[in-house]
């Protein structure tokens, strides 16, 4: 294991797999592939740790054999599918592999077929870059009033901006993250409430699960035991220099950029 992961830590994995039946016990200290682990093994989908699901889906071409893409969840032969407005019918499953041709006329569809989606997170150095491209000062978020209440761009990018929205939430402020430029606020904000490092370390708990896409820590993340998994997020998350950047942060208006920022709302 690497410098950095204990003992401790190993065993914990170790004990996790094994309960999940990923691992199972051999002679004294050993440990030999489970049912679950085995069947990664034969499909070769140990290799790369891309996406989120330990267990994927696959849409296929039935004529072609070509993958469609990834999807939520499997489908049982025969059922009925609606791919881009057009009635898709499973005529073969293979566990997580489902073949898919195009269904009998008049055919209504059971479900609509749903790909999993994995976004990226865009990065604070990303929008700070837009930031300054407005002409926004370094260390400023800018408040826009709406007809509802008041937007915040912050410019902090998908993480932090997340975060913020829920540091400001246990604040007593009603705010809601829009993306990776600004959040929404019920009423005007003239400043930032003081910087609480519980309150962050609270929402850092609060959007993990919601993170775990954006950050992309890989399909195989989920099997982490609960407490270790939540520790690597949270170190991804660099509360440290996050506070150093809201504590300098200056709330302002800038109606000279009023149309831009409307745009990236």
């Amino acid at each position: 294991a690497p410098k950095e992961v204990s003992s401790k830590a190993v065993g914990e994995i170790i004990s996790q797999l094994t309960w999940a039946g990923y691992l199972q016990t051999g002679r004294m200290g050993e440990w030999r592939p489970g049912e679950k682990l085995q069947e990664l093994i034969d499909r070769h989908e140990i290799y790369g740790n891309i996406g989120t699901d330990v267990m994927p889906a696959f849409a296929i071409d039935a004529f072609s054999g070509k993958t469609i893409g990834q999807t939520e969840r499997s489908y049982e032969k025969g059922s009925v599918l609606l791919l881009g407005g057009k009635a898709m019918q499973v005529v073969w499953n293979e566990g997580r592999r489902f073949g898919l041709a195009p269904a009998p006329a008049h055919s209504q569809p059971d479900d609509i077929l749903r790909f999993q989606k994995s976004y990226a997170a865009v990065p604070f150095n990303i929008t700070q870059t837009v930031a300054a491209l407005l002409g926004i000062p370094r260390g400023t978020l800018v408040t826009l009033a709406a007809a509802e209440g008041t937007w915040l761009f912050h410019f902090w990018g998908t993480v932090w901006g997340m975060l913020l929205a829920d540091i400001l939430l246990q604040a007593g402020l009603s705010a809601e993250h829009v993306n990776e430029y600004a959040l929404f606020l019920r009423r005007p904000l003239t400043q930032l409430p003081p910087w609480s490092a519980t309150a962050a370390r609270q929402a850092a708990r609060d959007v993990s699960a919601r993170l775990v896409n954006h950050l992309q820590l890989g399909r195989f993340h989920a099997l982490l035991p609960a407490q270790i998994a939540q520790s690597a997020i949270t170190q991804l998350l660099n509360l440290e220099r996050m506070a150093e950047v809201y504590a300098a942060g200056v709330v302002r208006t800038m109606p000279a950029i009023d149309e831009q920022l409307t745009a990236l709302s």
